[in-house]
């Protein structure tokens, strides 16, 4: 049986990339905000993970990564092993932050950094200045990812904390 030649040439296609020397294509750090949902969601949508003491479902699509954040400001963990940060959100982080805020409070929210969870958080009221903190497990590497790479401006916080 013979193949024609124009149904080779996007297999051919489609493996070139590759082999090509330009990396992987991977992003160097990837961090997600994840709202609380239930095990009826189905194994699908949702994943689990231990929250004091108790198993707790988490959607998998993120409401909010960290293509949405447009300011920082990092800091040592209360640990002192790693860094959070604060970080301003650009408008549709904001706005999302400030939906899920004001319908899910008493729901947890998950901060997955690289793939892993990271932290979390309850919503306990509604958030409307788009500002999100992510308390600890950031690195050096995640720090330089925001300056280098996604290139955020430095959030300034006024001298009287307001």
């Amino acid at each position: 049986m013979r193949f024609p030649l124009r149904f080779l040439l996007p297999l051919f296609m489609l493996g070139l990339p590759h082999a090509l020397p330009a990396g992987d294509g991977r992003q160097e750090h990837a961090i997600s905000i994840h709202i609380e949902g239930t095990e009826q969601d189905g194994p699908g949508r949702v994943f689990s993970h231990m929250v004091l003491g108790q198993e707790k479902f988490f959607r998998l699509s993120p409401e909010i990564t960290h293509t949405d954040f447009q300011a920082v400001l990092p800091f040592r963990s209360e640990e002192g092993d790693s860094y959070g940060a604060v970080f301003a959100l650009r408008n549709r982080g904001k706005s999302r932050l400030s939906q899920i805020t004001g319908s899910m409070q008493g729901s947890f929210l998950m901060v997955v950094v690289d793939g892993r969870p990271a932290d979390y958080m309850i919503i306990d009221q509604q958030v409307e200045d788009g500002v999100f903190v992510i308390w600890r497990n950031l690195t050096d590497s995640h720090l330089e990812f925001f300056e280098k790479s996604l290139k955020l401006a430095r959030l300034d916080i006024p001298e009287d904390g307001q």
